[in-house]
């Protein structure tokens, strides 16, 4: 009776620690300084509508294809650069600024010696994502180039942040309504054994709308929006795991 109260007492300790141990929050302040890996999205600004997944991969193909030839005079496929280049520096900057979270510079990533050794595989070279200007096509790192990565710039974890920018219609239809502006910031985040630590979804719209009437709205309006947005979702994650 006594060997089995110690080995419930036993087992009751060890389930506790391991549910502890699963359930742990991720830390920012204890992941610091941080490796911005990469940061890409989708290559225009499609309608946020429920699609199967594998539909959502072909229009990204398809779109891609569509962009190059009937882009050029689009604001929503022209700014796709100037979006991904302004999320970069609000993340360094909201996570300094907010929360005193050292982010390493992307002039440091990209010069250094193990990211130039970086090789994209080849579902890299066949994404139809669109990458922040210097990065590669690298969404995650193998343990050894994570680790090797990770000291060469004295940092604790690298995150990848993976935007969808959509818009999405808030009232009526796209014959006469009303658009906004939506985003999804999917994180992924990697302590320093290169190991994957949280993979979350943040979503936001915007608060204003545009008109819409017979398909035709305002892109340079619509695209204007999502700044404000990007801010938004990535102070989400901050508040969440500080």
């Amino acid at each position: 009776m006594k060997n089995q109260a110690i080995y419930l007492t036993c087992l009751t300790a060890f389930l506790t620690l391991l549910y502890s141990c699963s359930s742990a929050k991720v830390s920012l302040y204890q992941n610091s300084p941080i490796v911005l890996l990469t940061v890409c999205s989708n290559s225009s600004v499609p309608w946020d509508e429920d699609r199967d997944e594998e539909y959502q991969d072909l229009d990204g193909l398809i779109t891609k294809g569509i962009n190059s030839v009937l882009g050029k005079n689009n604001p929503e496929i022209q700014s796709i650069q100037e979006r991904l280049d302004y999320a970069q520096s609000s993340f360094e900057n909201l996570l300094f600024n907010n929360a005193q979270i050292e982010v390493i510079q992307k002039k440091d990533l990209i010069t250094s010696q193990s990211y130039q050794e970086l090789k994209p595989d080849l579902f890299g070279f066949a994404s139809s994502k669109s990458f922040g200007e210097g990065y590669k096509k690298i969404e995650e790192l193998n343990s050894l180039s994570a680790r090797k990565l990770l000291k060469e710039l004295n940092a604790k974890s690298y995150v990848v942040l993976d935007f969808n920018f959509n818009k999405k219609i808030i009232d009526g239809s796209k014959l006469k309504g009303r658009v906004s502006a939506s985003i999804k910031m999917n994180v992924d985040f990697y302590n320093e054994r290169g190991k994957n630590i949280l993979s979350e979804t943040f979503y936001a719209i915007s608060e204003d709308s545009i008109e819409i009437e017979k398909m035709y709205y305002d892109k340079e309006e619509l695209v204007n929006q999502f700044p404000e947005l990007i801010d938004l979702v990535i102070n989400q994650f901050i508040v969440k795991y500080l």
